[in-house]
């Protein structure tokens, strides 16, 4: 099985909000806004870290998995700090507006993931003509200060990284299994740290990291999986047939699937699709019906909740 190589979006460039991120970062470089010690310490932990393919705490998670949490929580960590300087007031808008729409956290207060959330606030939000993301601004700031190359190059998966929509297929070991994206046909091997072991055949909609480090072959199943129960996998390729014709945007289809599975029709569509469509959970999954352009699929759409309020109402004689 192939490792796959996710779209690069401009990730090796600096746009406009990158350079005024970096000009007030130089500014303030001896303020507490921006903890140098803190930089300096990942910056000379980094390599062992990833190395040992270890986080401190969580020696059951499988490696792969325990690299890319590691490289996150940290792009996480430097995202808070960054959001407070002026460069970044535009994300910082953003990413307010929609934690107050839709309140990330975990079933049943919200269907949308903490982890789902940061990675799309991080990597997929893209702000400006250029479109720049948070993600990437950070990668500017690590490379000015010399960060590892190995925390570049695993922070440079997760920038790039985007959602997709798989079929889980085989067991393949006591963490492994074999996935497969449903416009792209590419197979991989991966792993997951949810607890959700899942069944071949299930629909995953999940963000999905290539191997985080030259030893290690297994891609990474990143967050905990949204479980697509209906349709199948057939509806759901009839649906990305249709929305991939809407991206306007010269690139063959491959292409412009991947830019709608990164950024959506809007930047919140995939929240908006995952809200009106969860129907259940567990510890380890998400469980949703339905799919984003048929508004009576999805269990919570308007459309759905009057169609369910009117079989409730009383008959016009008795109203």
């Amino acid at each position: 099985m192939e490792v796959y190589q996710p779209l690069v979006d401009h990730v090796a460039t600096r746009g406009p909000i990158a350079r005024k991120l970096l000009s007030s970062l130089k500014q303030v470089r001896e303020a507490t806004v921006v903890s140098l010690d803190a930089q300096r310490a990942a910056k000379a932990n980094a390599a062992e870290i990833l190395r040992s393919a270890k986080r401190p705490g969580h020696a059951d998670v499988p490696p792969a998995f325990a690299v890319a949490a590691f490289v996150h929580n940290y792009l996480v960590g430097q995202a808070e700090l960054i959001l407070e300087l002026p460069a970044m007031k535009q994300f910082r808008k953003r990413i307010e507006r929609a934690d107050e729409e839709y309140m990330p956290s975990a079933p049943p207060m919200s269907p949308i993931m903490s982890s789902y959330f940061w990675s799309w606030a991080l990597y997929d939000l893209g702000i400006g003509a250029e479109r720049e993301t948070i993600g990437q601004c950070i990668l500017a700031v690590n490379r000015t200060f010399g960060m590892s190359p190995d925390f570049v190059a695993v922070a440079e998966h997760l920038v790039t990284s985007r959602l997709g929509m798989f079929v889980r297929g085989k067991q393949l070991g006591a963490d492994l299994f074999a996935l497969a994206e449903v416009v792209t046909g590419r197979d991989m091997v991966a792993v997951s740290a949810s607890g959700h072991v899942g069944e071949p055949g299930e629909l995953w909609l999940v963000r999905v990291l290539p191997p985080p480090l030259p030893e290690l072959r297994e891609h990474v199943v990143f967050g905990t999986p949204y479980v697509v129960r209906s349709p199948h996998a057939a509806a759901w390729h009839a649906y990305l047939d249709r929305a991939v014709t809407k991206v306007v945007t010269k690139d063959d289809v491959t292409t412009r699937y991947e830019r709608l599975m990164k950024r959506g029709p809007t930047g919140e569509s995939w929240h908006e699709y995952i809200f009106e469509a969860y129907s259940n959970h567990t510890a380890g999954a998400v469980f949703l019906r339905g799919v984003p352009d048929i508004d009576e699929s999805r269990p919570h759409s308007r459309v759905s909740e009057r169609l369910a309020d009117e079989d409730l109402a009383p008959p016009p004689h008795v109203r």
